[in-house]
């Protein structure tokens, strides 16, 4: 071989290099590297979802021990205002412990920010004990309920004799939990 035929042969040796190098090691690189970066985001994402998957059995037990919290609150605090259970309640309570109830009369609902108070006026005859007794009933149940107002006026047979007993006029408040609904309608009411 020659000279110029070598020089030749380097110079179309180093074309072929540079055309595989160009046209298909440099592509395969560039996508090297693109595969390379996509898996190390994938990598990050399947780190993340596995942690997120060894917390669901904690996660769930946090939820189902709120939902028990929840159903605990709405006992207490109900999203409706049951009335006629409401007047079971008291009723009964008025019958356990001798107290005659001559008067339910609901009133205005009275809207605060997070509930809703539904106040009733009482009124009953009875005793000082029974009085007593059926007050610390109802505030012993687990709905809510609220005494204001509290009057009482003796009741005697004849002037100057002996008590019969006491007639007893109240308020008793009892709340619901406001809905979102509600919340809004009252806000644009007041605008």
């Amino acid at each position: 071989m020659t000279k110029q035929q070598k020089i030749m042969l380097g110079i179309f040796g180093f074309l072929v290099f540079f055309m595989f190098y160009k046209y298909a090691y440099g592509p395969l690189g560039l996508k090297l590297k693109k595969v390379k970066n996509e898996l190390v985001t994938n990598r990050a994402k399947l780190a993340v979802a596995r942690e997120r998957a060894g917390r669901l059995d904690e996660l769930k037990a946090d939820y189902e021990a709120l939902k028990v919290k929840v159903e605990r609150a709405e006992e207490k605090l109900p999203r409706e205002k049951e009335i006629p259970r409401l007047l079971r309640e008291i009723t009964d309570a008025g019958g356990k412990f001798k107290v005659d109830i001559s008067n339910f009369q609901p009133r205005a609902e009275e809207p605060q920010k997070y509930y809703i108070s539904h106040p009733f006026l009482i009124s009953v005859e009875s005793n000082y004990h029974n009085l007593a007794h059926f007050l610390a009933e109802i505030g012993q149940y687990e709905r809510i309920f609220h005494v204001r107002n509290l009057g009482i006026t003796p009741i005697v047979e004849k002037e100057g004799e002996k008590l019969k007993g006491i007639s007893t006029d109240f308020q008793l408040y009892t709340y619901t939990f406001k809905e979102k609904e509600e919340e809004e309608k009252i806000e644009t009411k007041s605008k």
